[in-house]
């Protein structure tokens, strides 16, 4: 393994997140569709949601892994199953809150890498959080501060 053993587990843990995000807006999701938001439920599901598992999220994250030899881990994580109703300020509100907290994880590993001379993950994870991390967190941020000007049916 080419990266210390303090940055390995820090990156199984990013994935972990990287999954559960994919859960938790899946539940968004399921929640705008099935409570008659069926437009935004798509635009969200489909533009956001999937990029959870992809190359941009989490396949990426475990491709560089496997590059660094290190074994990514699914590591098992909590079922969501909140019901929002047709409370999309709620809903959103919790979507920025999931942005902000992969934010936070992916500068914890940045500096966990920094201070272990684990430099491609290193670069990787900023690299990431300036196209990928602050691109979705904004979009939330749009889609909850268009929650708290637009009725229900706007959406």
């Amino acid at each position: 393994m080419r990266i210390s053993k303090e940055t390995y587990e820090k990156l199984n843990e990013l994935l972990k997140t990287y999954f559960e995000s994919n859960a938790q807006a899946d539940n968004f999701a399921y929640n705008l569709n099935f409570h008659y938001l069926n437009k935004m439920g798509d635009i969200y599901h489909h533009s956001f949601a999937h990029a959870f598992p992809s190359d941009i999220f989490a396949d990426g994250l475990s491709d560089l892994m496997l590059k660094l030899g290190a074994r990514p881990i699914r590591i098992g994580f909590p079922s969501y199953d909140k019901d929002y109703g047709r409370d999309v300020k709620a809903l959103f509100a919790d979507n920025v809150k999931m942005l902000e907290g992969i934010r936070e994880l992916v500068k914890e590993t940045i500096d966990v890498a920094d201070m272990n001379d684990d430099i491609e993950v290193k670069i990787f994870l900023e690299d990431s959080i300036l196209h990928n991390v602050l691109a979705f967190l904004k979009q939330s941020e749009e889609w909850l501060d268009a929650a708290n000007y637009l009725t229900v049916d706007d959406l």
